[in-house]
């Protein structure tokens, strides 16, 4: 299962059938300890339904670190997955915005370095940070930005200008994201 989600973006039914056939393929790791789930993000068009499946199949998969201590919401992150994939991975193991790689990165880090869509980035940073301390998380999450990227992160302005509509219901987060970047 490993190699067909890496090299293909299959559809759901194809990797039913895969699953259906070899129902422990799910857990198998490769060399560098990474499970079906750290790979199916390689293409940009990878089906949310099949990460949706392979997380109902095998749920301890999105809590599995790689070699490099990578979960599969790092690899998400880092090959710049759509906020749908990044909400389902987040929602199915929520302490995994906290997890640090082997070099210290969160996903949050990650998503920054590889200009992962901004509603990505905005969704990690709401989600990473308590209210209380998020300026100044945030202040220094984008000095790093500009150490390593050279780039100005707009989304520091738009959390302070509008951090009195927030509420930390999920619901509102998602509301309040789909409502800056129209």
């Amino acid at each position: 299962m490993y190699y067909l989600l890496e090299k293909k973006s299959p559809p759901l039914d194809l990797v039913c059938i895969f699953y259906q056939k070899y129902p422990e393929a799910i857990k198998h790791q490769d060399s560098n300890q990474q499970n079906p789930l750290h790979v199916a993000y390689v293409s940009p068009v990878s089906s949310v339904d099949v990460i949706e499946f392979l997380i109902s199949k095998y749920p301890e998969g999105v809590k599995s670190k790689g070699r490099w201590g990578y979960l599969p919401l790092h690899y998400a992150c880092c090959r710049r997955a759509p906020l749908d994939v990044i909400e389902l991975l987040v929602e199915s193991f929520p302490e995994s915005i906290h997890e640090q790689e082997n070099y210290g990165h969160t996903p949050l880090h990650e998503a920054k370095l590889y200009n992962a869509p901004q509603d990505v980035i905005s969704f990690l940073q709401c989600m990473q940070f308590p209210f209380a301390k998020q300026t100044k998380e945030i202040k220094k999450l984008n000095e790093f930005a500009e150490q390593n990227k050279n780039d100005t992160i707009q989304l520091t302005q738009i959390v302070q200008e509008n951090n009195n509509k927030w509420n930390q219901s999920n619901n509102e987060m998602k509301w309040f994201i789909s409502q800056s970047f129209e």
